[in-house]
């Protein structure tokens, strides 16, 4: 059989070669040394061996456990030995006492791939064995066998357009009038330059493009080259060795470039480009495994089932196609075919090459590639695509359709059906358990006790008995036929599916807990598995209501499609807890106005953006979650209220990149807009524009004209936070789920109204100019502030007047005052206070401290201002008293200086008097 081994079949000038490996792993390591896994027949003389290094050779030969056999045909006597000791330089001796034998390794381009025995002593023998990489002149040495390619041995003459080439294969070329070199352009002056020699060629065997080439290079100098004096180049020589199944002797072309450069290609054409090497037939993808060698017949084939015209089709797959045929001497059996067409005693060859078990999109396939050639269009050849089909049943390859040049079957087996590799599942029954409460509205819901650990609920299909829908809920369902399937709440079975990819599909993981219109707990699933049709990806998705009952009746299935499932779930653990409510507020820091969102029905949204994503927040949770078909992700949330002139506006600011010409947001912007009807709490989405998705919310809290319904509340801080599991629900037919262009577009307000103003800051001693803007102020002033300077405290005061109305008064125009307090930072003064007048009107006004060096730039005085005019004028009497003491001590000097002395010395030049 060849199901545990593999297969190659070497086709040289004059023979056909079939050799057989019987194992993938063709070496061992036997005291540091690689040999090959091989049973060795090696005769000399008289003598003959039976020798393997690594197993035990037949009993038949010298008895059990023995690994080396050596007899003489004129002598009885058998010398064996089952061990093998260490040597020196390569070499392995045989533990034996009866001879010496002992095996050296070695490599060289005169060895041939059996090992070599000789006697070297009255009862010495030496086995001389190639090294397992070795690879000869000429040779490839592919799995620890030597593919010969010295047929090939000849100097072929190839003609271009221009030129003239002699290239020569496995040896010197005596055109190239050089020792060494191999091939050669010889132009039309009769000048020869050398292309390549013979010690850097190389030939490589690509098993996955069934692909021989011969690689070639020659580095020359002027001294090197003949006739032809020039500046020190390298030239590369490449030759495709190609399979032709048909040719008696080699052909040989150059491939013409459109710039010749310094690599130099040919093809060439040959039977030995024919390597028919051991296909994989064993695939793994994901945690499954499919594996189709047992459709291998190793003394047989396979009829091809439904072939039109009175055609015959036999093919085998991994493995040889062995077939009588009459004659023996036909296409087929030439061109070592895998599938064989057979019609009025004519052969087609339709595919030789056996290529690797593939899959795409769970389509399992193999191709038989470089049958004969194409009648229909000569440039091709004729090539076989074999399509697997899972079954219960064993079929046959059936024939489809024939275009193209390629034959397209089908086969439906059981051998294509995978099975599960266990060992690669990252969550082999392990239970992914999730939170299942709810808070919201005063009432705590909690479904913990519909969870069964490594369990499922079972619902079976009213209409068809092979179906059954499993489920658990806050937990993955676990199911001994899909070890692998990941962290899911629902699940279809089909125990009719001989696939076990789709024998269980999962219906998607649990997502979150919200509360519908009707008062019944919802839970929709993402990530299932892909329910789609021909080639389309449609996830399988779920959804379970939940509906309180004083006991549990299980689930019942409410209705499905090709995609969806619903699930009604009568039972008291959806009942609810009730609890007071906790306060969810929001306070504005500077101004005081406190909105409460705590008696609204709902706080909840989900919005549904055209990039096909869902995004679910509640007023009172400091996260969302942003969900696709596969995944949800929860980003964080900062929520706060702000106002611009009499509006209030919510903002909900999402901690993630945003790009504004793909329809995304990062920030959602609630305006609050009157509605005098107590707790008609209602949406209406606006646009998305640069980033900032807009909603208008009509609610009481906004209506400004009547006594404020929720008071200020000094004991509420300003951290307050509604502590409850993310929940989610539809909203009302208000509320536009679907975003498009077609929505009403107005324009949010800035959040500052000064970078259209250019307010400036001027030193009125020194000229030093600020501009407010670079303090990026949270300020919506419409005009430039009034500026107070404060020397004696070291701070500049900017005071804004806003469009806001100070809501703790009744005189309407009363407006809402922002003082900026610039503190200079690098003098020791005390922090400025507030006056007297901050204090009494603080409702209707904020404060905003800011340590900057600017402030300091801006109350630098000149020298005059800083000492004042009596300092200046007591320094000035005190420079005019000290000249007048230096005058009269230099008159006395002069006149009563030392006679003798030059009077010149004793002068006192200045030219500058410099008060610092």
């Amino acid at each position: 059989m060849f199901l545990n081994g593999v297969w190659l079949c070497l086709l040289f000038s004059t023979l056909n070669c079939q050799f057989v490996l019987e194992n993938f792993t063709p070496t061992c390591l036997k005291s540091g040394l690689t040999f090959f896994r091989k049973t060795w027949d090696i005769t000399y003389g008289d003598y003959k061996m039976i020798l393997n290094v690594c197993d035990y050779i037949p009993d038949s030969a010298c008895g059990q456990h023995q690994k080396v056999c050596l007899t003489h045909s004129q002598n009885p006597l058998k010398i064996h030995g089952n061990e093998f000791i260490n040597g020196i330089d390569e070499q392995l001796i045989l533990n034996s006492r009866q001879c010496n034998v002992s095996i050296q390794l070695s490599c060289s381009d005169h060895l041939i791939e059996n090992p070599q025995l000789r006697k070297t002593g009255k009862c010495e023998f030496e086995v001389s064995m190639m090294t397992v990489d070795c690879a000869p002149k000429c040779m490839i040495n592919y799995r620890g066998h030597l593919m010969n390619f010295r047929p090939l041995k000849h100097t072929y003459h190839v003609h271009s357009k221009s030129e003239h080439f002699s290239v020569a294969l496995c040896g010197s070329n005596q055109d190239c009038n050089q020792n060494g070199v191999s091939s050669c352009t010889i132009t039309n002056k009769s000048a020869i330059i050398p292309l390549s020699s013979v010690d850097n060629e190389q030939l490589t065997f690509r098993d996955d493009e069934n692909e021989i080439k011969l690689h070639g290079s020659f580095k020359s100098s002027s001294e090197l080259v003949v006739k032809t004096p020039s500046k020190e180049k390298k030239t590369e020589l490449e030759v495709l060795i190609k399979c032709n199944w048909t040719l008696s002797t080699p052909h040989i072309i150059y491939k013409e470039p459109q710039n010749q450069g310094k690599r130099f290609s040919f093809l060439m054409e040959a039977k030995e480009g024919c390597v028919k090497v051991p296909p994989q037939c064993v695939i793994n993808d994901k945690f499954y495994t499919y594996n189709v060698t047992n459709l291998h017949k190793n003394n047989g084939y396979w009829i091809v089932e439904d072939v039109p015209g009175n055609k015959m089709m036999i093919l085998n797959v991994c493995g040889l196609l062995k077939a009588k045929f009459n004659p023996e001497d036909n296409n087929c059996n030439k061109s070592s075919s895998q599938i064989c067409e057979i019609h009025n005693d004519t052969y087609t060859n339709r595919g030789s090459f056996h290529q690797d078990l593939a899959i795409n999109n769970e389509r399992l396939s193999i191709s038989l590639t470089d049958g004969d050639v194409c009648d229909g269009d000569p440039s091709k050849q004729l090539r076989t695509e074999i399509n697997f089909i899972c079954s219960k049943s064993e079929g046959k390859p059936k024939f489809i359709k024939e275009e193209h040049c390629v034959t397209y079957l089908n086969w439906k087996t059981s051998s294509a059906c995978p099975n599960i590799i266990e060992a690669k599942c990252e969550n082999k029954h392990i239970d992914t358990h999730h939170s299942c409460t709810l808070e919201t509205s005063g009432k705590l819901y909690n479904l913990g006790g519909l969870y069964k650990k490594d369990g499922k609920y079972t619902v079976k299909d009213k209409h068809d008995g092979n179906l059954e829908y499993l489920l658990n809920v806050c937990g993955s369902v676990i199911d001994e036929e899909a070890p692998c399937m990941q962290d899911a709440m629902v699940a279809l079975k089909n125990s009719s599916e001989a696939n076990l990819r789709h024998k269980v599909m999962s219906y998607g993981g649990m997502r979150n807990i919200s509360e519908n219109a009707e008062g019944l707990l919802v839970i929709e699933t993402y990530g299932g598995g892909n329910c789609g049709k021909n080639g389309a990806i449609i996830y399988c998705r779920s959804t379970v209501y939940f509906k309180c009952i004083g006991y549990d009746e299980g689930p019942m299935l409410l209705s499905k499609t090709d995609s969806t499932l619903e699930f009604l779930w009568r039972t008291n653990n959806s009942c609810p807890e009730i609890k007071d409510k906790t306060r969810c507020s929001f306070k504005n820091p500077f101004t005081g106005f406190l909105v409460d969102f705590t008696q609204f029905k709902s706080t909840q949204l989900k919005i549904k953006s055209l990039t096909n994503s869902t995004y679910f927040f509640d007023f009172c949770e400091n996260d969302k979650s942003k969900c696709t078909e596969l995944d949800c992700k929860y980003i964080a949330l900062n929520k706060t209220i702000v106002e611009y002139g009499n509006e209030t506006y919510l903002e909900v600011n999402i901690n993630e990149h945003c790009n504004s010409s793909e329809n995304q947001f990062n920030k959602t912007v609630f305006k609050l807009t009157c509605d005098a009807i107590l707790y008609n709490e209602h949406f209406e989405m606006k646009y998305i524009k640069n980033c900032i998705l807009l909603f208008e919310l009509k609610t009481h809290l906004a209506c400004l004209e009547k006594e404020p319904v929720i008071k200020i509340d000094e004991k509420l801080s300003d951290n307050t936070e509604y502590k409850v599991q993310p929940s989610y629900k539809e909203h009302d037919s208000n509320f536009h789920e679907q975003i498009n262009e077609n929505h009403k577009v107005i324009d949010v307000p800035h959040h500052n109204f000064l970078t259209e103003l250019n307010c400036l800051v001027k030193n009125p001693n020194t000229g030093y100019q600020f501009n407010i803007n670079s303090l990026n102020l949270n300020v919506t002033s419409p005009k430039c502030p009034e500026i107070i300077f404060n020397r004696t405290k070291r701070y500049v005061s900017l005071i804004f007047e806003t469009e806001k109305t100070c809501r703790q008064t009744s005189v309407a125009s009363n407006k809402f005052q922002s003082i900026v307090i610039l503190n200079c930072p690098n003098e020791s003064n005390d922090s400025p206070r507030k006056t007297e007048e901050l204090l009494k009107s603080s409702d209707c006004l904020e404060n905003v401290i800011l340590q900057r060096m600017e402030a300091c730039k801006l109350l630098e005085e000149t020298i005059s201002q800083k000492l004042g005019s009596g300092s200046v004028a007591g320094i000035i009497i005190g420079v005019i008293a000290i000249l007048s003491v230096i005058g009269l001590a230099v008159y006395f000097y002069l006149k009563w200086r030392v006679p003798g002395v030059r009077s010149s010395y004793y002068s006192m030049p200045y030219n500058k008097v410099c008060i610092i």
